[in-house]
C-alpha cells in the first residue's frame, strides 16, 4: 500500500510539475500521424511523454542556453555562439563527419572515406561570445 501511494504521489507530482511549454512552440501537428493512434492504444505512453520528454524539451529550449544540434545536415558546421552549434554536416550524404571538442575549443572534421582530421580553432568564436 505504501508503495502504491508513493508511486501515485510521484506520478501526480511529475505531471503537475511538468506543465512544460517549450519556447520554440512545438505542437503535435509536427508529429507523425500514427502518434495519435499510439496514444489511443497505450495511454501510458502519452503520460510518460508529458511527464518526462516534455520537461526535458522545455529545459533544452530555454532561451540563453547554448544549443548543440545535429538533426539538419548542412555543408559546413554552423557555429553561431552563444546561440547554437550545428554539427550535422551530412556524412550520410557523402559530406563530412564533425565533432566539437568543447574543452579544446576546436571543431574536428573528417571527410567521408578520409583518414585525415581537419581541425578548426574556435577560440575567436568562443571569446567573441564571452564563453
Amino acid at each position: 500500500m505504501k508503495r502504491l501511494v508513493l508511486s501515485l504521489t510521484l506520478v501526480v507530482g511529475l505531471v503537475v510539475a511538468s506543465d512544460a511549454r517549450a519556447h520554440d512552440a512545438y505542437d503535435d501537428t509536427q508529429s507523425h500521424p500514427l502518434r495519435l493512434l499510439a496514444y489511443a492504444l497505450h495511454p501510458a505512453g502519452f503520460a510518460l511523454e508529458w511527464a518526462f520528454t516534455r520537461p526535458i524539451h522545455f529545459l533544452v529550449s530555454t532561451p540563453g542556453l547554448d544549443r548543440v544540434f545535429g538533426h539538419t545536415p548542412h555543408r559546413e558546421a554552423r557555429i553561431a555562439l552563444p546561440f547554437h552549434i550545428g554539427l550535422d554536416t551530412g556524412l550520410v550524404y557523402g559530406n563530412k563527419l564533425s565533432c566539437l571538442d568543447v574543452d579544446g575549443r576546436r571543431l574536428l572534421q573528417v571527410p567521408r572515406g578520409g583518414r585525415r582530421v581537419d581541425v578548426r580553432d574556435l577560440d575567436a568564436e568562443f571569446a567573441a561570445a564571452n564563453l
